[in-house]
């Protein structure tokens, strides 16, 4: 809005000062021939195009944060977790030492209930048992 009304009060001005010329010539000039006028018309000129370049950043930032806004809302396209479950428990396995370990029997308790209601997940964990030989 701003730049719109001092675009518009320069080009009244610049009217003006064609029409007061005018009187005073009784000829219509095609061109500013002043250096007053061109340097006006490359203050209007700057004016613009810094508009531009104002909207087209703002729109630019907008989009990037939208596009970015939507993302969060969009689930991941492969599901990681099991990958997550074998790096935390390994993890967790590097610093205990013992299975027995509480804080390893706590997160392999988090591991099973994590799965408790889904259509997939582990189907058995081993905590070191040997299966019975068939």
């Amino acid at each position: 809005v701003y730049i719109r009304s001092m675009a518009g009060l320069l080009h009244y001005n610049w009217e003006t000062n064609i029409k007061n010329r005018i009187s005073k010539r009784h000829e219509v000039p095609v061109v500013p021939t002043q250096p007053q006028d061109a340097s006006m018309l490359e203050n209007i000129s700057q004016s613009l195009t810094q508009a531009i370049l104002m909207h087209l950043v703002s729109f630019t930032i907008v989009m990037i944060v939208t596009v970015q806004v939507v993302d969060v809302f969009t689930p991941p396209q492969e599901d990681a977790s099991m990958q997550s479950w074998v790096q935390l428990l390994a993890h967790e396995a590097s610093i205990n030492s013992s299975i027995a370990a509480p804080s390893m029997q706590g997160e392999l308790r988090r591991f099973k209930e994590f799965y408790t209601d889904m259509a997939y997940g582990p189907y058995s964990i081993c905590l070191g048992i040997t299966p019975p030989d068939e």
